[in-house]
């Protein structure tokens, strides 16, 4: 039993079963130990079936509580409707755990129990999925919409990670605005300036080139920047540098039609400090996204002073301001006009008072706020 002083947050870790690295698991693995750190009187426990991609975040305030029955196994959506499903998982989860009055629950992807009679926090990083349907159509798309709605009505806060998300909640589900709360993430102390010398010879690259971070799905928009790259004049002069999964069998007939296959070079599972390496020797990094829920890659880049091109969206403009050179990010022409500003360029828009706003302590005490304020625990 915890004592009257104690903070219990019961955090559901169904996201630590399906990313091995990054995304939104990178948020908890910097944040919780941070909380830690801040308060001895709080404690985290990490639901999760135990069939982990990847560790869990490590202190000694944070504890893991794998299921000791394997429900997943019989619990899977052919074999069980998913409300159902989440409510037994839940259920066979805590059945072993002591909570009382001070004990909070984290839906951090969308996990809520309706029994759940404590204190209820929800995360929402992004209404992607609700904005562009026609890229997200599939039934498991539908469980995940039904899921984030009913997480985010149920809960007596609502974490976002920018004022953007925020906004979207408050409009798309109907919550008062005290009810949402935006809670900005940050980049990792690993990404700043560096001279060549700085960084290991493996990871120079001998040529010019612009760069691109992350996934290729849809709402990534790498289309139009691969359309984009294949028109602009420079290319002949210029690589793209693409860091992310393998190609897919579209993407490689796309690339062949193009004649790009000696222009485009993939790196996949590199390092932070490749990373880093890359953002200082790019000409420009370039975010041309139709919608994101932050922007942790705008916020690498500008530490990195590496020019960048973004699209012209809510949270580009809310995080970056008037760093990048924007685009319509429909706009081919407009695409190829910014590459040309920032590739050749003499400006240097470097903005460290706009990095300062940013740190992951800054999120952990926002975070740990909304826990205090929704317990009894002063």
């Amino acid at each position: 039993m915890l004592n009257d002083r104690s903070l219990q947050v019961l955090l559901e870790g169904k996201i630590f079963e399906e990313q091995p690295l990054g995304g939104i698991s990178r948020i908890y693995h910097e944040i919780l130990p941070r909380i830690c750190q801040m308060d001895e009187q709080i404690s985290f426990l990490i639901l999760t079936s135990g069939r982990l991609l990847q560790p869990l975040p490590k202190h000694p305030q944070i504890g893991g509580n794998p299921s000791t029955f394997p429900v997943d196994r019989y619990l899977r959506p052919k074999r069980i409707f998913w409300q159902l499903q989440d409510y037994l998982r839940a259920k066979v989860q805590i059945a072993s755990i002591q909570s009382d009055r001070n004990s909070i629950w984290h839906a951090t992807y969308f996990r809520l129990p309706n029994w759940w009679e404590g204190p209820r926090v929800a995360s929402v990083y992004d209404l992607i999925y609700e904005k562009y349907y026609h890229f997200f159509n599939k039934g498991s798309d539908n469980i995940l919409r039904e899921r984030k709605k009913r997480s985010v009505l149920a809960a007596d806060k609502v974490i976002c990670i920018s004022e953007s998300v925020r906004s979207d909640v408050i409009e798309i589900y109907g919550l008062p605005k005290e009810r949402v709360i935006a809670i900005p993430l940050a980049c990792g102390d690993s990404f700043k300036k560096m001279s060549r010398e700085e960084f290991a010879p493996h990871f120079y690259v001998d040529q010019p080139f612009i760069l691109y971070v992350g996934t290729r799905h849809p709402y990534k928009n790498f289309e139009t920047l691969l359309s984009a790259y294949a028109a602009w004049p420079r290319r002949s002069e210029i690589k793209l540098v693409v860091v992310g999964n393998p190609w897919s069998r579209e993407e490689l007939k796309e690339i062949a039609t193009a004649g790009l296959q000696s222009d485009i070079i993939r790196r996949s599972s590199i390092s932070d400090e490749e990373l880093c390496a890359l953002y200082n020797q790019a000409l420009a990094f370039v975010y041309p996204s139709l919608s994101e829920g932050f922007g942790i890659p705008l916020l690498e880049a500008m530490a990195c002073g590496c020019p960048i091109v973004a699209s012209r969206i809510p949270t580009s403009l809310e995080i970056a301001r008037d760093v990048p050179y924007y685009f319509d990010p429909l706009n081919k022409d407009e695409l190829i006009a910014a590459l040309d500003a920032a590739c050749f360029s003499e400006e240097i828009k470097s903005r460290d008072d706009i990095l300062a706003e940013y740190s992951w302590d800054r999120t952990a005490r926002a975070t740990l706020q909304v826990y205090k304020e929704l317990s009894l625990y002063t």
